[in-house]
């Protein structure tokens, strides 16, 4: 009896994800990202962006022609836990806030780049930005600070605060604060 119990809880313990995997029939695209809340799947692609609605079962795919999505390749895709998604590009980012895609670029706001490397999710639900020239930036409400990686004496790498950006302050971080929507 113990037996029969054991194997029917390492069963169920073993029971592939649900989730919806995409089989790319064109060889030239591949999957670059991936994210998931609770409503939506998120996988970026060097040639769009695929978002399923988890309960529908519907699948879209956007690209930089038919929405407002700033480049075809996708560099990251970071869920929130308030269902915005955040999917960041080459040339910009793409906010999803669970009604509308807006756009985020620095034409629009102080983002000192456009050119986003990758987005993560830190301790708080805080956004991380990574950026191609500018380090990392953490968006905290409505201000962005600067975080660049330093390695302390015990070759240990972490974050260090070095100062705000405004418009055009990338270069040398110098500048005194910056305003960006969340």
């Amino acid at each position: 009896m113990k037996a029969y119990f054991i194997i029917c809880l390492f069963t169920v313990l073993l029971k592939p994800c649900e989730s919806q995997h995409l089989n790319f029939q064109d060889s030239t695209r591949f999957e670059t990202a991936y994210g998931e809340n609770g409503n939506y799947q998120w996988i970026g692609t060097n040639q769009g962006l695929y978002f399923i609605n988890k309960w529908k079962g519907k699948i879209n795919f956007l690209t930089k022609d038919d929405s407002r999505l700033p480049d075809n390749y996708v560099t990251g895709i970071a869920c929130m836990l308030n269902g915005h998604t955040y999917i960041s590009t080459r040339k910009g980012i793409l906010l999803w806030d669970n009604y509308a895609f807006l756009s985020i670029s620095t034409e629009n706001t102080r983002l000192p780049e456009n050119h986003i490397i990758g987005l993560s999710v830190g301790s708080g639900d805080c956004l991380l930005i990574h950026t191609k020239n500018c380090g990392v930036l953490k968006a905290i409400g409505h201000c962005i600070r600067i975080f660049k990686i330093e390695k302390p004496k015990k070759n240990k790498s972490h974050l260090k605060p070095t100062g705000h950006f405004t418009k055009g302050g990338c270069p040398n971080c110098d500048a005194q604060s910056m305003l960006f929507p969340l």
